[in-house]
């Protein structure tokens, strides 16, 4: 991934510009009290730290999905996904989808799972080509669930291709 791409490339397809404007729909999210969004808001997830993670705090159900959007197509081979808890409980409940800039159409992956420790789960992740998008590459990757979960979720990073969020 370019940390710098050109700017004539990089195309918004949502209402929020800003971390600002993120934080505010956030904020305004029926969750429980102020304190504990503080502690665990979405942009938490991508700093990999095992005390500051995102929480789902609904249990994730069919459809339910979390995931990257990458400002250009990014080679996806490997995801590393980390939390404070185990993740094992969520092992073939899983379809790792991708998509082009846009995210209208989805692609479904062929995936291997992995975990190398109780708190770490490794996708090998194998993506055919799709509508815009050439063979192994993603603009957008979703982690949705065919199954619905029984506890909430927590992720506290990831890493692709050896890029750690």
């Amino acid at each position: 991934m370019d940390p710098f791409p050109d700017p004539k490339e990089v195309a918004f397809n949502s209402d929020l510009q800003t971390i600002d404007e993120q934080n505010a729909k956030f904020f305004a999210l029926k969750y429980p009290t102020n304190e504990f969004i503080s502690k665990f808001p979405y942009i938490h997830a991508v700093d990999n730290d095992p005390l500051t993670c995102w929480n789902s705090f609904k249990v994730p159900q069919v459809g339910d999905s979390f995931g990257l959007q990458f400002v250009k197509a990014t080679p996806l081979r490997k995801m590393t996904v980390t939390s404070s808890k185990s993740l094992q409980h969520i092992e073939g409940k899983f379809a790792v989808v991708v998509s082009d800039q846009v995210g209208e159409e989805w692609t479904t992956c062929h995936h291997t799972t992995r975990f190398p420790f109780q708190h770490t789960m490794t996708l090998e992740i194998s993506c055919p080509s799709a509508p815009n998008l050439p063979r192994g590459m993603a603009h957008n990757v979703r982690i949705q669930f065919e199954e619905g979960l029984e506890k909430s979720l927590e992720v506290c990073g990831m890493d692709v291709g050896g890029m750690v969020l």
